[in-house]
């Protein structure tokens, strides 16, 4: 902690040093360099797609807008700056392929030299794939299970698009459900993200989804539905290591991991089951190709100022005067919507961001040992100090290597680039809170 301390008084004094002799320096330079720009691009959720603009240096205040941008094969919907250098612009494609170009003197830096050099970017748009509508003229075949015998495909809740599957959980066991053979699921490893509009009676409920093969499976995949008594639409990214084209049943596992009342149960509707289009850049002009895996420093866009806390909650979690390593801090996105870039790595919750998110193992997953397997990532369940609460874990049978212990491994994408300034902290504060199923064991000894 002492040389790290002295790190930072080092970096100091040089750096005072460095502007002690700008300031004794001859004369002022004048910048004649015209700024530049470089496009990326990435199939976003809901048929929508993100480019993002990076520009090599600050640019004037208000000299950049959407409509210094062309946009063809889509329709803009809006721009967003991320920062003094960055910008992000969310498209509707409306076609098989969506351009997004800025043309020369369209933006000027601080010294008011505008762009000479045009850039654009093209990210071609795969369309969404219908697997289930529950309106096929041929009825799709389904079972319900293990207490969701009484599910049904029949009309939907107001709000709805004709049929759906009702999924009606009554006593049986924790992972009571249901599942449909669908259409051919063509998974690709830029095409692995499974939508649908979901309706549940309550908030917070952990929706589990998943693909099943002949001998296969993507293992537990969950989403959580926030809307009260409504249609929401959710979406599940099958993780790179379970990528297949052989699966042919949906399995839903609404509420998994509790025991639903023998009476009323619990009624759930799942509709229009979708393969969303994913994409991939062709590059082009300044932008190159679509934006890439980040690496494990993805970290932020340039420096940081830790924000400091100025009143904690109910139960001291936040102190006043601590810095805050937000958990919705923002970093560089993969093409699949994930901001982690570790092996097995999935992120989770609208409310996240992609920001947080468990490890997901498939060796787990898959292991004849394994009981029970859940996560969550959200903003109200089981959360009592109002924190956004996530967790992941693996229950296993017996005492056979190498599973002999409960598992659970969570990643929160603090900012982790090497450019925030921590000197006038002295240590780090962890709290940890979690559901029952977890903190309400006498054996739970986690390693942190």
């Amino acid at each position: 902690m002492n040389q790290f301390a002295k790190t930072f008084s080092l970096s100091a004094c040089a750096l005072a040093a460095s502007l002690l002799i700008s300031a004794c320096g001859g004369g002022t330079v004048t910048d004649t360099t015209p700024p530049t720009v470089a496009i990326t691009s990435a199939s976003g959720t809901g048929g929508t797609a993100t480019f993002t603009f990076t520009f090599n240096e600050e640019l004037a205040a208000n000299t950049f807008v959407i409509e210094d941008i062309l946009v063809t094969g889509g329709t803009a919907a809006s721009l967003t700056q991320v920062d003094a250098t960055h910008f992000t612009l969310t498209v509707t494609p409306t076609g098989s392929a969506v351009t997004v170009s800025v043309a020369a003197n369209k933006f000027d830096d601080l010294a008011h030299n505008f762009n000479t050099v045009a850039a654009s970017n093209t990210l071609t748009v795969t369309a969404d794939t219908v697997l289930a509508s529950f309106d096929e003229a041929t009825p799709l075949v389904f079972l319900g299970f293990n207490g969701a015998e009484g599910s049904a495909i029949e009309a939907g809740p107001a709000g709805g698009s004709g049929n759906a599957i009702k999924v009606l959980r009554t006593g049986g066991d924790p992972f009571a459900g249901a599942k449909v053979t669908a259409a051919a699921i063509n998974l690709t490893t830029t095409n692995n993200t499974i939508s649908a509009r979901v309706y549940s009676p309550t908030a917070g409920t952990p929706m589990v989804l998943k693909l099943e093969g002949p001998g296969i499976s993507t293992g537990d995949m969950p989403a959580v539905e926030t809307v009260v008594v409504g249609w929401q639409t959710l979406t599940w990214v099958v993780p790179a290591s379970a990528i297949s084209t052989a699966y042919k049943d949906i399995v839903m596992l609404p509420n998994l991991g509790t025991i639903a009342s023998v009476s009323p149960g619990e009624t759930y509707f799942f509709d229009d089951f979708k393969l969303v289009g994913g994409g991939a850049s062709n590059g082009g002009g300044g932008g190159g190709g679509g934006t890439p895996n980040p690496t494990a420093e993805m970290g932020s866009f340039g420096p940081v100022t830790l924000p400091l806390a100025t009143a904690g909650d109910q139960f001291g979690f936040i102190q006043s005067g601590d810095g805050i390593f937000a958990s919705d801090y923002e970093g560089a996105i993969d093409a699949n919507g994930n901001h982690a870039s570790w092996t097995n790595a999935v992120s989770r919750g609208a409310a996240s961001n992609g920001n947080i998110g468990f490890f997901n193992d498939p060796a787990m997953d898959n292991a004849s040992q394994k009981l029970d397997a859940n996560g969550w990532i959200v903003g109200s369940l089981d959360n009592p100090g109002g924190v956004p609460n996530f967790f992941r874990f693996f229950v296993f049978s017996g005492a056979a290597a190498p599973f002999v212990n409960s598992w659970m491994g969570m990643f929160v994408n603090a900012p982790n680039n090497g450019l925030v300034d921590v000197s006038g902290f002295g240590s780090i504060k962890l709290k940890m809170w979690g559901p029952a199923e977890m903190y309400q064991q006498s054996n739970l000894n986690p390693v942190v």
